[in-house]
């Protein structure tokens, strides 16, 4: 039986590296980081730097990034782990609105592959690349099953429905007697398209 083709893409940017990643049967995600970028050392320290992503990363994260003395490698770790939550939350197409500690990223020497445990489960459906595309960039990709694609219906992130200003309309007059564009209620799913 033939799967229809329904390419899905993704692309991302840093520093002077741009990526892209397409697949014909997957949903795909990327994020690239540049490991060489480091906070401002006059105002903060490696630690300050990762306690303001405390609540993104899990313990078990935490110690894969610490698990190193050296800085480079903390930050190495660090940006690494980032950009797989980063592809993951691209590919299902939910953005920053996700909770990032319900995905716990690990890295398995028998397979030598990266892995996601999604809230406690090990997404098994999902593979994950993340690689050196030079010197200073770090390249992570996510490819999952199509029905893993995020949907308003079942989301708690966004409400059903949207205020949407209609084209086209009369527009009404606000109350110092300037228009204003016509709103109108919208289901938020009639505003995306809905893959079979």
């Amino acid at each position: 039986m033939d799967v229809p083709v329904s390419w899905n893409y993704n692309v991302s940017h840093h520093g002077t590296v741009v990526v892209i990643v397409a697949h014909p049967h997957a949903l795909v995600g990327v994020d690239i980081m540049q490991v060489s970028e480091r906070p401002n050392a006059k105002t903060t320290s490696i630690g300050g730097f990762f306690r303001a992503f405390e609540s993104y990363f899990n313990a078990n994260e935490w110690d894969c990034i610490r698990c190193s003395s050296d800085a480079n490698e903390q930050y190495e770790r660090f940006y690494r782990l980032w950009s797989l939550k980063e592809a993951y939350i691209k590919a299902v197409g939910i953005g920053l609105g996700f909770s990032l500690l319900r995905a716990e990223f690990f890295f398995d020497e028998r397979d030598a592959q990266w892995h996601l445990r999604l809230d406690g489960e090990i997404a098994r459906a999902w593979r994950f690349d993340s690689t050196f595309v030079d010197a200073t960039h770090i390249v992570s990709v996510a490819y999952g099953p199509l029905d893993a694609m995020w949907k308003p219906e079942t989301s708690s992130i966004f409400p059903a429905s949207l205020n949407v200003a209609k084209a086209g309309t009369q527009p009404n007059h606000n109350d110092e007697g300037t228009s204003a564009a016509a709103w109108v209620k919208r289901d938020l799913a009639d505003l995306i398209a809905h893959t079979p």
